[in-house]
């Protein structure tokens, strides 16, 4: 009988295999109650309950020797690396073209007093991905944080005890790792215009301090009358997520470096002041890392997001430097981390279009 549960007793498993490098895994349990009121008495004793909602945190830190908990099934081309198309995340559940992805988490429990034997297990099935974020400071190793939810628990599960001992297979990714812009074609990173201007220097461009990704995706769900699809399937639910459909993708990061020199342009009270031409947004981001060795981590935000904020603080008389957060969104789905021996160039697609009088237009393709 284990007498208490901590980090080395307990294991997370995605899919069945075991997920490396978990710092930390909460669970979030709720369901909402409505009180019915009744007339001729005070009390009401009756409640109807909500659908439950089962919410999974998991927090680890970015290894070189794996692949981020989602990766694009084919990065190197737009289509493929689309973050709704089937085969990643998908857009609904009742298109066989682009079906939800679903994933089964399960959390192995062994005895604190010999890790070698399992205790309990607990199933989390058909998950949905709602949040992925990723944080790469100065001051440590590069994180990813994953939440997804459920509508079910499940005690007994099929994992095995995590195999003690051995490789994880690399070393975590730290500040060492960040591959500074090289220019167009190169393996490296690419950040906007109006940012490496002013953290660019004759001697060093290594000036960032921490930068932050994140993906929020939103779920609704059609009712289904007179049932909640998949309850009648008891501890294997499969049909839960039938009726659901990505309503919302919100795509931020957020960049902060020391800066050498103020911001080279002016602002002004028009639309275009970081953008070309509005409203097409056109601020390429995207983000490698390498240990010298044959792969790069690539976190790809695409080249159509758009800046929403700058700030600025610091350089006060206790000697602190000057630094400065640019913030940017992206409303084209365009979320791509993935592990490969080289940094792809993802073109933005493109149609070309005949006009009545025989000249022609080239417009991107939007999915």
């Amino acid at each position: 009988m284990a007498k208490r549960i901590f980090y080395a007793c307990q294991g997370v498993f995605i899919d069945g295999s075991e997920l490396k490098n978990v710092q930390s895994v909460g669970v979030n349990y709720s369901a909402e109650a409505e009180s019915v009121s009744d007339q001729g008495r005070q009390q009401q004793f009756r409640s109807l309950y909500a659908k439950p909602e089962v919410e999974i945190t998991i927090e680890r830190n970015l290894n070189h020797g794996f692949a981020p908990f989602y990766a694009a099934t084919t990065p190197s081309t737009y289509a493929g690396g689309f973050l709704l198309a089937d085969g990643n995340l998908g857009m609904c559940g009742w298109d066989g073209g682009s079906n939800l992805k679903e994933y089964k988490v399960e959390l192995v429990y062994m005895d604190d007093q010999d890790t070698s034997t399992r205790v309990a297990n607990i199933q989390y099935k058909y998950c949905l991905i709602t949040n992925i974020s990723y944080s790469f400071q100065v001051g440590g190793p590069a994180t990813e944080s994953i939440t997804l939810k459920t509508h079910n628990l499940v005690r007994e599960g099929t994992a095995t005890v995590p195999v003690t001992g051995g490789t994880d297979g690399g070393t975590n990714i730290k500040r060492q790792a960040y591959v500074k812009p090289a220019g167009a074609g190169t393996n490296s990173t690419v950040i906007p215009t109006e940012l490496s201007s002013i953290i660019t220097n004759d001697e060093h461009s290594g000036l960032i301090q921490s930068i932050e990704a994140s993906l929020d995706i939103s779920y609704e769900e059609l009712s289904d009358q007179g049932a909640w699809r998949g309850a009648n399937q008891t501890t294997n639910p499969s049909e839960q997520n039938k009726w659901k459909y990505v309503t919302d993708v919100d795509i931020e990061a957020s960049i902060t470096a020391n800066l050498t020199k103020s911001i080279q342009q002016d602002i002004l009270m028009k639309d275009t002041n970081f953008m070309a031409t509005f409203p097409k947004p056109d601020r390429e981001i995207k983000l490698a890392f390498t240990n010298g060795g044959s792969n790069f981590f690539v976190l790809d935000l695409g080249k159509r997001n758009y800046l929403t904020s700058i700030s600025w603080s610091g350089g006060d008389t206790g000697g602190g430097n000057v630094t400065g957060a640019f913030t940017y969104k992206n409303d084209m789905k365009e979320f791509v981390p993935y592990v490969h021996s080289a940094v792809y160039n993802i073109a933005v697609p493109t149609t070309v279009v005949t006009n009545p009088d025989g000249s022609e237009t080239t417009f991107n393709v939007y999915y």
